[in-house]
C-alpha cells in the first residue's frame, strides 16, 4: 500500500507540476524571512532539485527535458531533420508493410472460437512418417468414435472449379465441406443456411453453394443474392448461403463453399478410378473443436484406439497409418503437422529483406549524423568542459535520434499502408485464380512492430555517432575552434 501511495504522490507531482513548484517556492520564500540570515537557509536551487528528486520521477524529467531540447534543436536545422525523416521512412515503412502482410498471412489468428481447433492428419507408422488424407469412410467412423473427445469433428478438400457468374467464365477457387463444417469455427451464416446431412453424402445430388462475402460484392453487393444460380463445371448451382466479411479459415481462403455429396463433379481424373464414398480414396482434410475440459494429450489416446480399430477392421486400407492431431496449417496447399515450421522459416525469409533495407537507410543517417557532429563538436566541447557527463551528452544526441526515428516511423506507417494495397491490387491480376485474403488491418502486433522498428533505428544510427561524438576530447576541440576563429578574424582584418 505504501508503493501505491508513493506512486500516487508521484503520478499528482507529475500532473501537477506548476502548482507543487510554487507552493514550494513560496513555502521557502517564508521559511528564509523568518531567518535572522536568510543565506543560512541554504542553496535554494540545490533543496528545489532535491524535493524534484522525492517528489517525481528524475529520470522522466530528464526524459522530457532531453526531448523538448532535441525538439528544438532539429527545428534549427530543418534540411538535416527533413532527410533523416524521409530517409527513415522508407526503410521503416518497408519493414512496417512487409510486417504487415507477415502478420496477417502467417501471425494473427485466422478465426477466434469458444473452443480448441486442431487438424487431424493421417501418418505412416514407417520410418518416412508419409502423410496422406482421410478418406470419408474412415472420417466418418473417426466422428462416430470419438464424440467424447472432438465436440464437432468435420472434413473438407480444396478444389480448383470453372466459375461462371455471369460476368463470363473464370478459375476459382473452391472447398467442398461436410454439413457442420462451419459449427467448427463456430461461425453463424451472415445470410442464408449451411448444408445439410443429405447434401453432404456422397454421390448427392443437391447443387447449392454458399458463397464469401467478398462473392457477393462481386456480384455488385446484391442484398438479395440468395437463390441466384451460378454456373460451376458447367452445372447449375444455387447459392444458399454467404459467410460473414471477416471469415477466414486458411490462406488463400475460397470463393464458395460446396456440399461433400457434389464433390464428384470436381474430382481430379486421376482419382476418379475409386469411388468418392469408397475406403481408399484418402482425399479429405480433418478439423476439428475439443470439448472444453479436453487438452491435446488427452485426445491423443482416443485418436490412437481409432486408428487401430480401423486397421483391425480394414487392414488393406490402413495398414501401417496412426492418426496424429495438430495445430492446422494456416497455409491452404501446405497442411501437416510440420507446416509451423514452414510458416517460421517464411515469416524469417519475407523479413530479411526489409531489414536490410532499415539498415542500409541507418547507415546512410550514420554517415549524416557524424558528418553534422562535426558542425557541434564546439558545443559538446562546451558542455563537457562545464562539467556535462559524456553518457549525459550521449543520452541528449539519442533523444533526436528517438525523435527522428518516431517521426520517421510516422511517414512509414502512412506509406507502408498505401503501399500495402498498391501491391494487393497490382498482384491479383496476376494470380490465375481469385482468392479470398484476410483484411490487412493495423493491430497490436503492428504498432508494437513499428515502436520497434523505431528503437532499432535509434539504436543503428544514434548510439555510435552519439558516443563519437561526445568522446572528442573537450580541450583540443576548444583549442582548435579558437584558433579557427581567431585566423577568420585577422583573415577579416587583412
Amino acid at each position: 500500500m505504501a508503493r501505491i501511495g508513493e506512486w500516487i504522490r508521484r503520478l499528482d507531482y507529475l500532473l501537477r507540476r506548476g502548482h507543487h513548484e510554487e507552493q514550494l517556492r513560496r513555502e521557502m520564500e517564508a521559511h528564509r524571512a523568518l531567518l535572522a540570515e536568510p543565506k543560512a537557509f541554504g542553496n535554494t536551487l540545490r533543496l528545489r532539485d532535491e524535493a524534484r528528486e522525492a517528489w517525481g520521477w528524475t529520470w522522466l524529467d530528464d526524459l522530457v527535458h532531453d526531448l523538448r531540447y532535441a525538439l528544438r534543436t532539429l527545428r534549427r536545422t530543418p534540411g538535416f531533420t527533413l532527410t533523416a525523416v524521409v530517409t527513415l521512412a522508407l526503410g521503416i515503412g518497408v519493414n512496417i508493410g512487409m510486417f504487415s502482410v507477415v502478420n496477417t498471412l502467417l501471425l494473427r489468428p485466422l478465426h477466434d472460437t469458444n473452443g480448441y481447433i486442431v487438424g487431424i492428419y493421417s501418418r505412416s507408422t514407417t520410418a518416412s512418417g508419409e502423410l496422406r488424407a482421410i478418406s470419408y469412410p474412415n472420417y466418418r467412423d473417426l466422428r462416430d468414435g470419438t464424440t467424447g473427445v472432438f465436440a464437432t469433428l468435420a472434413a473438407h478438400t480444396p478444389v480448383l472449379v470453372g466459375l461462371d457468374d455471369g460476368r463470363g467464365t473464370r478459375r476459382a477457387l473452391a472447398s467442398t465441406v461436410t454439413a457442420n463444417f462451419f459449427q467448427v469455427y463456430d461461425v453463424a451464416l451472415a445470410q442464408g443456411r449451411p448444408f445439410t446431412l443429405e447434401e453432404e453424402q456422397p454421390g448427392g445430388s443437391a447443387r447449392v453453394a454458399i458463397v464469401s462475402d467478398r462473392f457477393r460484392e462481386q456480384l455488385g453487393g446484391d442484398p438479395n443474392v440468395l437463390g441466384r444460380v451460378v454456373q460451376i463445371n458447367g452445372e447449375p448451382f444455387t447459392v444458399i448461403g454467404v459467410v460473414p466479411a471477416d471469415f477466414t479459415v486458411s490462406i488463400p481462403g475460397p470463393e464458395l463453399w460446396l456440399p461433400l455429396g457434389a464433390h464428384d463433379v470436381f474430382r481430379p481424373e486421376e482419382t476418379s478410378s475409386a469411388p468418392f464414398a469408397a475406403r481408399n480414396a484418402h482425399e479429405l482434410g480433418v478439423v476439428g473443436r475439443l470439448h472444453d475440459s479436453i487438452s491435446e494429450e488427452a485426445a491423443s489416446p482416443a485418436l490412437a484406439t481409432v486408428a487401430r480399430r480401423l486397421e483391425q477392421a480394414f487392414p488393406v486400407e490402413n495398414q501401417g497409418y496412426t492418426l496424429q492431431l495438430s495445430r492446422p496449417s494456416r497455409l491452404l496447399f501446405m497442411p501437416g503437422p510440420g507446416s509451423s515450421v514452414i510458416t517460421a522459416s517464411l515469416t524469417a525469409l519475407l523479413m530479411l529483406m526489409p531489414a536490410v533495407v532499415l539498415l542500409v537507410a541507418c547507415l546512410n543517417l550514420v554517415d549524416l549524423l557524424l558528418a553534422r557532429g562535426q558542425a557541434r563538436r564546439q558545443e559538446m566541447a562546451i558542455r563537457l568542459s562545464l562539467g556535462g557527463r559524456r553518457g549525459r551528452l550521449t543520452r541528449q544526441l539519442l533523444s533526436e535520434g528517438l525523435i527522428l526515428a518516431l517521426a520517421g516511423a510516422a511517414v512509414g506507417l502512412v506509406l507502408s499502408r498505401w503501399a500495402t494495397g498498391a501491391v494487393l491490387a497490382s498482384i491479383r491480376p496476376v494470380i490465375p485464380i481469385d482468392v479470398s485474403l484476410p483484411a490487412f488491418d493495423l493491430d497490436w502486433r503492428v504498432l508494437a512492430g513499428t515502436v520497434g522498428f523505431s528503437i532499432v533505428a535509434t539504436l543503428i544510427f544514434g548510439a555510435w555517432p552519439a558516443w563519437a561524438i561526445t568522446g572528442r576530447a573537450a580541450g583540443s576541440d576548444l583549442k582548435r575552434q579558437t584558433g579557427e576563429d581567431g585566423r577568420r578574424r585577422i583573415g577579416s582584418v587583412r
